[in-house]
């Protein structure tokens, strides 16, 4: 990959930063990591890291969403024919991930706030991969008639991302079923008649 300025990336480099912007976020939140002690966690100085990325913010979407921390593709959802156990199958294990990573997630959503190429990176490089993965496994409940046809499954989606991001970043610890319990309350309401 080439730099902006015609400079060659070092693979080695780009790692080290990542991994170090990772680490420092678990450590200190957004609001403590700084260009500064990101390069000297990762062993690199301050340029290096400026003629790759214009803000710790788009260094810290990039470690996130680089797969470096979450792999939301790897996060198919089951279809054993029962909507509520492949639900909470899938949020048991996207739960554990989450709690993990709760305070990088955090950080990534400070970032977001400042940074709108960044909330579009998120929103397109998780967000919207989780609604998809939702909405692909709302679409065969609804062929199986294990879901009202006329829910409207893109909302749906939506909204238990968005529900289950609120609660990740609100709550002062992510605490076990702080996602699966979601499933408990939603699904419910959305068998068919």
């Amino acid at each position: 990959m080439t730099a902006g300025r015609g400079r060659v990336r070092s693979e080695r480099a780009r790692a080290a930063i990542l991994a170090a912007t990772l680490e420092l976020a678990a450590e200190l939140g957004y609001a403590g990591m700084s260009i500064e002690n990101i390069a000297a966690r990762a062993g690199v100085g301050k340029q290096t890291i400026y003629r790759w990325w214009p803000s710790k913010s788009d260094v810290l979407a990039e470690a996130v969403l680089s797969g470096n921390l979450i792999e939301i593709e790897r996060y198919s959802l089951p279809d054993t024919g029962d909507l509520h156990t492949d639900l909470y199958h899938w949020f048991g294990e996207v739960e554990v991930v989450a709690m993990g990573a709760s305070m990088v997630l955090r950080a990534l959503a400070a970032a977001a706030a400042e940074n709108d190429s960044v909330r579009v990176a998120l929103y397109s490089g998780l967000t919207r991969m989780a609604e998809d993965l939702l909405v692909e496994r709302f679409d065969a409940a609804a062929a199986a008639g294990q879901l009202d046809p006329a829910v409207d499954r893109a909302v749906l989606a939506e909204s238990i991302v968005g529900l289950a991001l609120y609660r990740l970043l609100t709550r002062p610890t992510a605490e076990p079923g702080f996602l699966t319990d979601l499933v408990a309350v939603v699904t419910p309401s959305l068998r068919s008649a």
